[in-house]
């Protein structure tokens, strides 16, 4: 390979590193909705109806899109989110899964109750908007069509990430894992955030 194929293959994984650092991902996503899911209030009645507990997670939904991420825009429809991504995500260890194990959960108060659900919701955007945010990253910075910078970049992965990328990977050729590169150089990111917070 040239050196110029090499050289921009650097520069495309310090600039994705840089834009997906957990860090980051951290203070864009995980902190301010973390913030509104702490601070949402909702008073919960016991037994709680479909009702209630439809309007207060339609609530949650609307204040993280509006004030944890900040869209200029109102979700057109923020109940039809919330029971998307309960049926996508919650799980409860007496009903199952989905919205109607979270709606049981918050109305009799088993797995933490309305709290429990509130939490899930919150963790659920943030693990969505996380993956989406990775995935334009990406999607921005890997060209498709040059499969030579392709290969270079997963070569310089696999060079500069040995100590942390599994033995079966790195004998792979390049080639192989070009589709994995968000796979593994988020990976790494992700090992490398880790191990910078340990502290002694």
């Amino acid at each position: 390979m040239s050196t110029e194929i090499r050289e921009r293959a650097r520069e495309i994984i310090e600039v994705i590193a840089a834009q997906v650092d957990d860090e980051q991902l951290m203070r864009r996503f995980d902190d301010p909705i973390g913030m509104v899911v702490r601070q949402f209030d909702y008073h919960v009645e016991y037994p709680m109806g479909h009702r209630a507990f439809n309007r207060t997670i339609a609530r949650l939904v609307e204040q993280i899109y509006a004030r944890g991420l900040r869209c200029p825009t109102p979700l057109i429809d923020p109940l039809a989110e919330a029971i998307s991504l309960l049926d996508d995500n919650y799980q409860s260890n007496a009903y199952g899964p989905g919205y109607i194990a979270a709606m049981l959960d918050a109305a009799d108060g088993a797995n933490e109750g309305m709290h429990g659900v509130v939490v899930a919701l919150g963790e659920s955007i943030k693990d969505r908007e996380r993956s989406r945010h990775v995935k334009g990253v990406f999607a921005s910075h890997v060209p498709i069509g040059d499969w030579h910078l392709q290969c270079e970049i997963v070569r310089t992965l696999l060079e500069d990430y040995k100590a942390v990328i599994p033995e079966r990977l790195r004998q792979c050729a390049p080639a192989q894992l070009v589709d994995q590169i968000p796979s593994i150089l988020y990976g790494y990111i992700r090992a490398s955030s880790v191990l910078r917070n340990i502290s002694f």
